[in-house]
């Protein structure tokens, strides 16, 4: 289960077990944690963000937001994504971006995400003042949906802690899962994502030990779904891709992630 949830601590584990559906009730965890190689390859040890001031009432009140660059382009040639936190809950959502220009568009989505699905208005927004994506033209679309923008100063991204401390903790359990696979660098934008659907279903010390999911959604998530990132799978191939009757029925793919929707499995 360490590994199929994305390389978390033990003590996010034994709460994990109380606060989501379809945990095997019958594992037992060791007294000393194991070594785990995706864990010593793909997770950093900085020194501690503090945690933000501001703090939300309600759901979409306050969201956090970055954009986080990447060294090189994703298998889909990506090059960022672009970070929503939403503050009262802890729940995420990731965009992935060709360029820094593209976070117009995402976050106008986002916000219609935000009426459309939930009936919220976002009401604060936070970023970094020195950040990837800030544009006088970013700061009009805010300010034409009537919301307040609030500012970290220049260098301290700390104080947007909660966007901050999201992008190293997912960043973390993305290259620990990565690593332990051997998948290459490209493929960040896959390990990402399902990082991503993995912290959201996972249990917060924050929040009490309950999930951004159900503070989000008013129920327990279920992560019966989930199996360990980069798993192979044969995956069937349906009658109308063959091409002929003697192909194979099945191929030998890569597990990446439960589909968005939650419709379906992402294969490789």
């Amino acid at each position: 289960m360490h590994r199929r949830l994305g390389h978390p601590s033990k003590d996010v584990l034994w709460q994990a077990q109380k606060h989501t559906e379809g945990f095997p009730p019958s594992i037992e965890f060791p007294k000393e944690d194991p070594i785990c190689p995706g864990c010593t390859e793909g997770k950093m040890h900085n020194k501690a963000f503090l945690p933000s001031t501001l703090r939300a009432t309600e759901p979409f009140e306050l969201i956090h937001s970055d954009v986080k660059l990447f060294p090189i382009d994703s298998y889909h040639k990506y090059r960022y994504y672009i970070l929503y936190y939403d503050d009262f809950t802890s729940n995420a959502w990731t965009v992935n971006l060709h360029n820094k220009s593209a976070a117009i568009t995402a976050t106008c989505q986002f916000l219609a995400m935000a009426k459309n699905q939930y009936g919220k208005q976002v009401k604060k927004w936070m970023s970094d003042a020195g950040g990837e994506y800030k544009s006088e033209a970013f700061d009009k679309m805010l300010k034409d949906e009537g919301i307040q923008i609030l500012q970290s100063l220049p260098h301290t991204p700390q104080e947007n802690g909660g966007a901050e401390q999201f992008n190293r903790t997912i960043m973390d359990k993305a290259e620990a899962m990565r690593h332990e696979v051997w998948l290459p660098e490209s493929w960040w934008e896959f390990a990402v994502e399902h990082a991503v659907h993995l912290y959201n279903r996972t249990p917060v010390r924050r929040l009490k030990w309950c999930t951004p999911y159900e503070m989000l959604n008013g129920k327990a998530p279920s992560i019966k779904h989930l199996r360990i990132f980069g798993c192979g799978a044969y995956v069937f191939v349906p009658k109308d891709v063959r091409q002929n009757t003697l192909s194979r029925k099945s191929e030998l793919m890569v597990y990446l992630r439960v589909a968005p929707g939650g419709h379906g499995v992402r294969f490789m």
